[in-house]
This record gives structure tokens, C-alpha cells and sequence, in this order.
């Protein structure tokens, strides 16, 4: 996985969420989730990146770590979402094999991974690393100068992952469900620095004093329907995507399906299409009612009923 891929991103019909980025906020998260252009870090932040990215290779050269390095693995969310990254370093030995995180802090960083700043980030990307190998993992933190030299090291040993597979599920739910959202309300979990989406940023509680103060009863009445009307539509569209994603797993590979209440499920593919901008094929569901023996309705004596 480059690094220069946005926290999540689609790969063909699946949704790829980076364990380096799983741990971060979720309106971040949220965001590029639907679509959104992440911009990349400049100035001195670029250059703590690649400060960082030269004490991992000494790191290797000084033989700190040995074994494959930037193994791709991936754990498995649903049919169509993975969370996936690349090990630092991957060591087989005669009794077993052991997987690495290379961490590189500056001095004033430099305490035991629990302890950084970043825990949040990292122990959702350890997480995700040992759940999807089921192996112990060693984080190596390396104590780096300004200009990338190593100048001490520390090793931190994971018998049982930080957060659970089940953990790591929920957060990838939570920002499926925020990501179906408008999110121009929704304030950030925590700062992001660099945030790649910092140009999405509104202080919405800011206290705007230049609005035109106006008498208008119905526009009063229209304002609180539009509030009430994307309450319910929110409600209506997560059950929805929710409900669908339930019986497409459910379904699996079979096409059609009757249930007890003559209640009939099709299953179908959406070609890809481009209509002002590339829309990917997707899987689509049809639930419609079996009519009764000699009734006429849709296509094989089905009812009517919506795509979702």
C-alpha cells in the first residue's frame, strides 16, 4: 500500500481502510470515505516525515531487525470493507515467525509506545497487524537525532493485541455510519495535525453576528420541516444501508431468494457507468411481495418495489 493512499480508498469493489490511519478521527476518516481530496503535508511536518523515514532505514542497515520488510496484510471487516497495511519487518526463525513496527521519536517523544501521544493511532494499526496474522508483535522505538541518525533504541513486546477484532470492527462501522452523514456539522473527534482535510474545517460554534434578522413566521415553519425532514431522512437512509448490507451477506452468492412470507430477494450487479463523473459497478438488492397465484405484477409475479 503506497503511502501516499488516502486513509480509506477503494480498490475495484472494496473498501481499503489503512491501519495506520484506523486510530484517527473519525470524521478524518469519515471523509475520505466519501470521496474527499486529501492534501499532502508540506514544510517542516514533510520533514519530520522524512526524518522519521531515514531512521527506519538505519534501522535496517544497522541490523535492528531482520526478515522481509513492508509485508502486505489485510483483515477481513465484511464482504466488501478490509483493513489493511504493510509490516515494518516480518522474521521467520526455527521456533516461529515475529512481526515488527519500527517507530522512530524524536527526543522529546522518546517514552514507551503507551505513552505517546499517538497511542490512539498505533495501537489500532498493532491491532489490526496482530489480528490479522495472529502472531506476537515486538514494537522497536528508535530515539532519532534531527538529521535521521538513531541515537538509542528500546524494544516493547505485544503478547495479546491492544484492541480487540471486534474493536477494530466497531470503529470501521462507526465511520460507515458518519460517512452516510452531511458533515459539515459534525465537529472533529480530536485534532489532526496534519489533518488532510483541513480545508473542510468550520468553527461551527463561532458566534456569527452579520445575519439579516428577519420577521417570517413561514419561513420559521420551513426551516424547523428541513431540520425534522433530514432528521428522519438520516434515521431512514442508516437503516437502509444497514438493512441492505445485512442481506447481501446474507444472500452470499445465491441471486434470488423467497422467504417464508413470499417476501422475494434479487440480487444483481450495477455496471460501471460514467454520468459526469466514474460511478464503480456495485452489487444492488430488489425486495418485492410474491403476488398471489394468478395475479400480474412485476417481472415472474412480483410486486413492484425499489432498488436500494
Amino acid at each position: 500500500m503506497a503511502n501516499d493512499e488516502p486513509p480509506v480508498y477503494m480498490r475495484g469493489d472494496t473498501v481499503v481502510y489503512r491501519a495506520s490511519s484506523l486510530g484517527g478521527c473519525v470524521r478524518m476518516l469519515a471523509l475520505a470515505r466519501q470521496g474527499y481530496d486529501a492534501i499532502r503535508p508540506g514544510g517542516e511536518i514533510a520533514k519530520v516525515f522524512e526524518a522519521g523515514h531515514k531512521a527506519e532505514q538505519e534501522v535496517w542497515a544497522k541490523g535492528i531487525v531482520r526478515g522481509s520488510a513492508q509485508e502486505y496484510v489485510e483483515l477481513p471487516i465484511s464482504e466488501t470493507i478490509k483493513v489493511a497495511g504493510h509490516l515494518d519487518c516480518w522474521e521467520q526463525m526455527e521456533n516461529g515467525s515475529r512481526i515488527y513496527e519500527i517507530k522512530s521519536q524524536s527526543e522529546a517523544e522518546w517514552r514507551p509506545i503507551r505513552e505517546s501521544p499517538f497511542w490512539q493511532r498505533y495501537k489500532f494499526q498493532l491491532g489490526v497487524y496482530m489480528c490479522a496474522t495472529g502472531m506476537p508483535l515486538t514494537v522497536v522505538r528508535v530515539k532519532r537525532s534531527k538529521e535521521g541518525g538513531i541515537e538509542d533504541e528500546a524494544r516493547e513486546e505485544f503478547a495479546e493485541p491492544p484492541v480487540t477484532a471486534g474493536e477494530i470492527r466497531q470503529r470501521v462501522f462507526q465511520v460507515e455510519m458518519l460517512a452516510r452523514r452531511d458533515l459539515s456539522d459534525v465537529k472533529c473527534e480530536k485534532v489532526e495535525f496534519p489533518c488532510p482535510y483541513f480545508y473542510t474545517h468550520v468553527d461551527i460554534d463561532r458566534e456569527v453576528d452579520d445575519r439579516e434578522a428577519v420577521d417570517d413566521p413561514a419561513a420559521v415553519v420551513l426551516a424547523r420541516q428541513y431540520k425534522n425532514a433530514r432528521l428522519v431522512a438520516e434515521i431512514a437512509n442508516s437503516r437502509v444501508a444497514a438493512s441492505r448490507a445485512t442481506l447481501l451477506e446474507y444472500m452470499g452468492d445465491r441471486k434470488r431468494l423467497e422467504l417464508s412470507d413470499r417476501t422475494l430477494l434479487t440480487r444483481y450487479k450495477v455496471g460501471e457507468k460514467h454520468v459526469e463523473y466514474d460511478r464503480g459497478e456495485y452489487w444492488a438488492l430488489r425486495v418485492t411481495t410474491k403476488k398471489g397465484d394468478g395475479g400480474t405484477g412485476g417481472e415472474g409475479g412480483e410486486a413492484s418495489g425499489d432498488s436500494v
